[in-house]
């Protein structure tokens, strides 16, 4: 890009991040729709985003994304199961400061999971959320922001992004301190998919460890609807 295209695209994205964040904030916190309404909006914000900028500024989408083939993919299913472990670790650990059974509540009234739905939308949200997710935030977001600010830079603000949308989706689920623990965590997490993408070339990195996360939250959730 030239300087005045690299300009418009640091707008754009910051301008689709921002609105992304706030829509789904509302969406969460005020409208409360159906789990599949709520993923029919995310989506309906992703994709456009994604296309109108590779269009906007004659990038393919392949380029938007960072979907290359990935360098040493056996290697990182070691790194998966390691945030995997972590994320069991933690949940463990920080159990008896979690309300389990608001939690339990909030999946089955607010999200509308019940046992006989749960696995078909637990799995959607392993491969297709997280996918949706990492090319908006690791791909697109930080792609276009390292144009004028640098990667680092790019990658704390993209991170930052991330966990404020998460926010809204796990509002009223923690204390005020696990919360903000948890938004820690959420910036780290996203700075570390970030260098995941970086260090093996494709946005698949991330994509794997994200869809790993998933597998072991989403994996505590049905726990939860089953048996809390």
């Amino acid at each position: 890009m030239n300087k005045a295209s690299s300009k418009a695209g640091t707008v754009f994205a910051l301008a689709a991040a921002v609105i992304f964040c706030a829509v789904m904030t509302v969406t969460e916190q005020v409208v409360r729709p159906t789990y599949w309404i709520k993923c029919a909006v995310k989506a309906g914000l992703i994709l456009p985003a994604l296309i109108i900028y590779a269009r906007t500024f004659r990038i393919g989408l392949r380029d938007v994304t960072g979907l290359y083939p990935m360098k040493a993919p056996r290697s990182l299913f070691l790194v998966t199961g390691g945030a995997c472990a972590v994320i069991l670790a933690a949940f463990f650990l920080l159990r008896g400061r979690l309300d389990l059974a608001g939690i339990r509540t909030s999946l089955m009234s607010k999200e509308g999971l019940t046992k006989e739905n749960c696995l078909f939308v637990f799995t959607y949200i392993i491969i297709c959320n997280s996918f949706l997710e990492e090319a908006f935030f690791r791909g697109f977001l930080t792609g276009a922001l390292k144009e004028r600010m640098g990667f680092w830079r790019a990658a704390v603000l993209s991170a930052a992004f991330f966990a404020l949308y998460h926010i809204g989706i796990v509002s009223g689920w923690f204390s005020l301190p696990v919360m903000a623990l948890a938004v820690a965590g959420l910036m780290a997490a996203g700075i570390i998919l970030q260098l995941a993408d970086r260090s093996r070339g494709s946005l698949k990195a991330g994509w794997l460890i994200h869809a790993g996360a998933n597998l072991v939250i989403n994996a505590i959730g049905a726990w939860l609807i089953f048996f809390g």
